[in-house]
């Protein structure tokens, strides 16, 4: 689920720099229905486009003019637009939200993609369970780029599992994130301001 908002234009045609207010919300399906696609199982190794860090906002500390005005700040609940929507699927048992985030920033009409790291779920020896970035770019049209993995980690069932801890950890993989299975979102999308869009995929 994916929202952008158009909030402040500027005086700044020529240069057609607009604000937005993007806001997305990623979650897992957690049935288990069978799917005809095929996925790799210990995956290889993979990379994303590095982006931008949202800024937290702290409402007992942070100064909250600067939500007007400064770019890649994680907005505070009162100014998202999909809470219904993120409450929802929190509530829902066939869904598990991974992540919830959104901020303002000025999207130029230059074709250039800004890339921002999009990352939720819980983690594992140094990898979390959804990792990548999405990008925003525009020319005639807005765009969404999406590099979205969701990782599944081996499960331990409990502590008297030595066996299988001795073979998940032997050969140096200690310090190595098994990745069981991937799930990669992949795709670039037109999308208009102001409309939800939904961005799909069997996990």
């Amino acid at each position: 689920l994916l929202m952008l908002q158009t909030t402040l234009t500027f005086a700044a045609n020529e240069n057609d720099e607009t604000w937005y207010q993007i806001e997305v919300i990623v979650a897992q399906r957690t049935d288990n229905t069978p799917t005809l696609e095929a996925f790799p199982f210990q995956p290889a190794p993979i990379s994303w486009h590095g982006g931008r860090t949202l800024t937290p906002f702290n409402p007992e500390t942070s100064n909250r003019n600067e939500l007007e005005n400064v770019e890649f700040i994680n907005l505070p609940l009162d100014l998202r637009i999909l809470n219904n929507e993120a409450r929802m699927l929190e509530n829902n048992d066939d869904y598990n939200l991974l992540a919830h985030k959104s901020w303002r920033q000025i999207i130029k009409g230059n074709k250039v993609i800004n890339w921002i790291d999009i990352n939720g779920g819980y983690s594992w020896a140094g990898h979390q369970q959804l990792e990548g970035s999405l990008g925003f770019s525009k020319g005639r049209f807005l765009h969404v780029h999406s590099e979205l993995h969701l990782n599944q980690f081996p499960s331990i069932q409990s502590a008297s599992s030595q066996r299988a801890k001795q073979r998940l950890f032997s050969a140096g993989q200690s310090l190595v994130p098994i990745v069981e299975t991937r799930y990669s979102l992949i795709q670039r999308r037109k999308m208009r301001s102001k409309e939800l869009h939904y961005i799909d995929h069997p996990k």
